[in-house]
């Protein structure tokens, strides 16, 4: 499947802002037979019992597989869903509405100075497949 750039990103929207182009990469990164072995790594890494109570930071949360992989594997646990997207955030509000009382959800960029403010408690901060989209800031 080609890429799907429309006049809005091609005029310097972020592609993020396209509901093409997020159905298109929900599309492609939902058969990577990698994800369920990269989730289960997450998971093992978390130095929480099963039944832990917790609150974990979804970073770059996209459409919420990452924390609905955890939810369901950390029964007593809550996420904080972050992403700077709109369009994947209601992807994620749809996936996740089953565990819709134990997520807050947040719209933020952690490209941008601040976005940890008013962040509620945290115990862990994972992340699968968007630090790496950060660029450099250049500073004077």
């Amino acid at each position: 499947m080609t890429h799907p750039m429309n006049a809005q990103a091609a005029a310097g929207a972020s592609q993020w802002d396209s509901p093409e182009y997020v159905e298109w990469w929900i599309g492609r990164i939902a058969r990577d037979p990698r994800r369920e072995v990269e989730f289960a790594m997450v998971a093992a890494a978390l130095p929480f019992d099963p039944e832990a109570t917790f609150r974990f930071l979804d970073l770059g949360a996209g459409h919420g597989a990452l924390a609905g992989f955890l939810l369901e594997r950390f029964p007593r646990a809550q996420a904080v869903v972050l992403d700077g997207s709109a369009e994947m955030l209601q992807r994620a509000e749809e996936n996740l509405a089953r565990d819709g009382g134990r997520i807050v959800w947040r719209r933020a960029s952690y490209a941008e100075p601040g976005w940890w403010a008013g962040l509620p408690p945290l115990r862990a901060v994972v992340s699968s497949r968007s630090i790496h989209n950060v660029c450099p800031v250049e500073r004077p």
